[in-house]
């Protein structure tokens, strides 16, 4: 009975260190984590945490790299130049008027709209997209987050943190109107969507065409 008790307590003893030497495991690997040090490895993201981490700690470090990013994406950003308010060279094209331009720029902010929403239900949708989209094999890691994160002249404040926008044009991203860069944009993001179709804008265009036609 003596040695069971005397075990008792060595093993308590046990136990209890094994629960610190993991709490000083978890703060030595969750601070890298908050730093970005890992997630912003595109090679890695979330993916080492959530295979070596306990659950429960996963979870813990996930909502804290998710207010990290909160307060980041909605710090005021420091000595931001006032917008240029010059004449986009593309009016005169869109006053002459192009056949489906104004279907388009309905869906657009049809679109802008629906991801504000989405943005004010989740505002961690962009880090969440990113981290879903798993691991990618990156040799050069600043190359592809200059890549991956929004272009300079664009007007859409939501990618001044992360953006799911992908590859983008960054050798002549300062050759271009910021109007152009996000028209460009916003099209593109469009036509992925579905929300617009070439095709559908053809047949239209025979449509009309045709119509056309039989007045005359």
């Amino acid at each position: 009975m003596a040695a069971q008790h005397k075990y008792k307590e060595l093993s308590e003893s046990i136990t209890k260190g094994l629960d610190n030497m993991e709490k000083c495991s978890l703060l030595n690997s969750i601070f890298p984590l908050l730093d970005n040090d890992l997630v912003l490895d595109p090679n890695i993201k979330d993916a080492y945490a959530k295979s070596k981490w306990a659950p429960n700690f996963f979870k813990k470090g996930m909502k804290s790299l998710q207010a990290l990013f909160n307060k980041y994406k909605h710090e005021p950003l420091a000595d931001v130049p006032a917008p240029i308010n010059t004449p986009p060279l593309i009016l005169s094209l869109r006053q002459i008027g192009t056949y489906g331009y104004i279907y388009m720029r309905d869906a657009v902010k049809l679109s802008l709209a629906s991801e504000a929403f989405s943005a004010i239900q989740n505002p961690c949708q962009e880090l969440d997209d990113y981290l879903s989209s798993g691991p990618v094999g990156v040799e050069d890691i600043v190359t592809w987050w200059g890549d991956y994160l929004a272009i300079q002249g664009s007007a859409v404040s939501s990618e001044r943190a992360f953006s799911s926008s992908g590859i983008t044009t960054t050798a002549h991203r300062n050759r271009l109107l910021p109007e152009t860069i996000e028209a460009l944009r916003l099209l593109t993001s469009e036509y992925h969507k579905g929300h617009i179709s070439a095709a559908t804008e053809a047949a239209c265009v025979a449509l009309r065409a045709q119509a056309l036609a039989t007045i005359q």
